[in-house]
C-alpha cells in the first residue's frame, strides 16, 4: 500500500517517485495500490494505466478510518511519502505489524515509526536519522533515487555535451504552483538563437494552463501536455531548467546539465554542495523574477560554452543516480519474510 498525495499545490512528486517503486513492485508479482485523498483525475489515470490500483479517500483519513482501510485492504508492506502525515498518523500505521518505508527528504523531524527509510539526497546521513527513525534500515544518496522503468528502458542516455544545442526541456512538475513555466518560456525565447527549441512540459495539474496556450504558436516552442514519455523527451534534449525537485535525477541519470530553480523550502538542499556544483542551482523563493533572469544567463552560457557543458555533464554521471534502486523493494521483500506476518482480509 502506498499512502501519497498529490495536487496543484503540492506537485505529484511524491505520487511519481511511488510510481518507480510501484513498477518494481509489479515486475516482483505484487500488488501495488496507491492510497490518496487528493488525486488529479490524470494522476489517477496514469496510475491506472499502469496496472495500479487507486483507492481514493473521500475525506482526511481519521485513525478509525485508517484502521478499517488497513482491515480491507491487508496490505503486506505500506510505503508512506508525504509531509502531511504526522508522528500519531504514522504510529497508528505501525500498530499494523507490517513493514513501513518512508520517504524522507529530510525536512522531518518526529517519529516515523519506519522500519525502512529513504532518502536520496546526497546530505542524507545516519546521524539525522537515529533519533527520529533509530531501527530503521537506512538507503541513503543518490543511489538509492527511484527511477521510473522508462528510464531504465532507455538503450543510451542523453545527447552528449560536445553537439551544438538544439533542444532545451523546460519543465516544472506536474503543477507548477510557483507558475515559473511561462515567465521562464518566455524569457529563454527573447534570449536564446532561434534555432533552439523549447520543449516546455505541461503537467497534469497544471492551473495556469490557459496562460500557458499563447505559447502554442511560437516557431521554435514545442508544448507537451501531459507528457507519457518523460524520458524520451528528456533524452532528445541538450540542457534543461527545471524546479529542483526529483526531476533532477531523472536529468542527472541522463547526464543532462540542468539550471534548478528552488521553488520551495524543502528544495533548499540544492543550494548547496555537492548539489549546487552538479547543477545550476538558484534560488527562486523569493524573488522569481530575477531568479528567471539569472537562469537565463546561465542558460545563455551553456548554450555558448561546450566545455561547460561537458564539465556538467561528466558531473553528472559519475553520481551513479539509481544504480542502487533495484534494492529498495528487495529490502521491503526481506523485512516481509522476517516477520512472516500476512494479512488476512475481512470477510465482506
Amino acid at each position: 500500500m502506498f499512502r501519497t498525495e498529490a495536487s496543484s499545490a503540492i506537485g505529484n512528486g511524491h505520487v511519481m517517485r511511488c510510481l518507480a517503486i510501484a513498477e518494481q513492485c509489479i515486475s516482483l508479482g505484487w500488488n501495488p495500490v496507491f492510497v490518496m485523498h487528493e488525486c488529479p483525475q490524470a494522476v489517477a489515470a496514469r496510475l491506472t494505466s499502469a496496472d495500479i490500483t487507486v483507492y481514493e479517500l473521500p475525506t482526511p483519513d481519521s485513525a478509525l478510518t485508517l484502521q478499517t482501510l488497513l482491515d480491507t485492504l491487508a496490505p503486506d508492506a505500506i510505503v508512506i511519502d508525504g509531509y502531511q502525515f504526522d508522528a500519531a498518523y504514522r504510529k497508528a500505521l505501525s500498530r499494523n505489524g507490517v513493514p513501513i518505508m518512508a520517504i524522507d527528504d529530510g525536512n522531518l523531524d518526529f517519529n516515523l515509526h519506519a522500519d525502512i527509510l529513504l532518502n536520496s539526497s546526497p546530505l542524507a546521513n545516519k546521524a539525522q536519522y537515529r533519533s527520529i527513525a533509530p531501527c530503521a534500515e537506512l538507503l541513503l544518496g543518490p543511489g538509492y533515487a527511484p527511477l521510473r522503468q522508462e528510464f531504465h528502458q532507455l538503450s543510451q542516455l542523453a545527447l552528449t555535451a560536445e553537439k551544438p544545442v538544439e533542444r532545451i526541456l523546460v519543465s516544472f512538475g506536474g503543477s507548477d504552483p510557483a507558475r515559473l513555466t511561462l515567465p521562464t518560456t518566455q524569457a529563454l525565447r527573447a534570449l536564446l538563437p532561434a534555432t533552439v527549441q523549447l520543449d516546455v512540459v505541461v503537467g497534469n495539474a497544471f492551473s495556469d494552463q490557459d496562460n500557458l496556450a499563447s505559447l502554442e504558436n511560437s516557431p521554435n516552442i514545442k508544448m507537451h501536455y501531459h507528457c507519457q514519455q518523460m524520458a524520451a523527451l528528456m533524452q532528445q534534449c541538450h540542457l534543461a531548467v527545471t524546479a529542483a525537485g526529483s526531476t533532477l535525477w531523472e536529468l542527472a541519470f541522463l547526464g543532462i546539465p540542468t539550471i534548478a530553480l528552488v521553488v520551495a523550502d524543502n528544495q533548499a538542499v540544492a543550494l548547496q554542495p555537492p548539489m549546487n556544483e552538479w547543477f545550476v542551482s538558484i534560488d527562486a523563493r523569493n524573488q522569481p523574477d530575477s531568479a528567471i533572469q539569472y537562469a537565463c544567463t546561465e542558460m545563455l552560457s551553456l548554450v555558448n560554452t561546450p566545455e561547460k557543458r561537458k564539465h556538467h555533464q561528466q558531473l553528472l554521471q559519475n553520481i551513479g543516480v539509481g544504480r542502487h534502486s533495484a534494492r529498495i523493494c528487495q529490502l521491503i521483500d526481506d523485512k516481509i519474510q522476517a516477520t512472516g506476518f500476512r494479512h488476512i482480509p475481512t470477510p465482506t
